[in-house]
């Protein structure tokens, strides 16, 4: 068979082209349609990704405000009352001052001196949290005790009345005999460093102070 047979005639072409026009723009509407559901099927699935996450997001908020809520509840009388003593904040340098000279005046034989150094970053323990510094600030104390307990005494005074969290780092106690000024005054010689530790969300360090009685 020839395959010039299945050539059309003019009169066959203008019969068919209306038909073969038609079926291309069925073809091209019916391209656009899927296209068009394919794209809004893409969209409404991003839409309702974004939706989901947003609400993952919200029950995460939500939790956390509710976790917050519960932590403050059980701890924030803990910190009103570190407020209060002057753990968590500032430091109270001028407390100090009165604590110390109170006690030296009480206690006029003991010759009580003190020091106050400028406030730094603590050695003696690690940051509890990261937005949260621990600083100390040393105080030395010279005193006559009239004996060891007389000497206890008077510390644990200092560590119950300072605001702030007092750490004794160490005292020297000097006998009758073991340091000229003992033996001039013949009596015990002791010097005492604390360091009081404060907590506080801003870093700053303050003037030293000195002082006695």
């Amino acid at each position: 068979m020839n395959l010039s047979e299945f050539r059309f005639s003019r009169a066959e072409w203008r019969l068919l082209l209306p038909q073969l026009v038609m079926l291309i723009a069925a073809l091209l509407l019916m391209g656009l349609v899927c296209g068009g559901a394919w794209y809004e099927m893409q969209r409404q699935s991003q839409m309702a990704a974004a939706a989901h996450q947003r609400l993952a997001s919200a029950s995460q908020q939500l939790a956390d405000a509710e976790q917050a809520r519960t932590d403050w509840e059980k701890y924030s009388p803990r910190f009103a009352v570190f407020y209060a003593i002057g753990i968590v904040g500032q430091e109270d340098r001028m407390q100090w001052v009165e604590v110390l000279t109170k006690l030296g005046r009480d206690n006029p034989t003991m010759n009580l001196r003190f020091s106050i150094a400028p406030q730094a970053r603590a050695d003696v323990m690690p940051s509890p949290a990261a937005d949260l510094q621990v600083h100390a600030t040393r105080i030395r104390l010279d005193f006559s005790p009239l004996h060891e307990v007389a000497m206890q005494q008077v510390l644990e005074a200092i560590q119950r009345q300072l605001n702030g969290l007092p750490v004794l780092r160490g005292c020297r106690l000097a006998l009758p005999g073991e340091s000229q000024q003992a033996i001039s005054q013949g009596q015990l010689m002791a010097r005492c460093d604390f360091q009081v530790l404060t907590f506080s969300h801003i870093s700053s360090t303050t003037p030293g102070q000195e002082g006695g009685v």
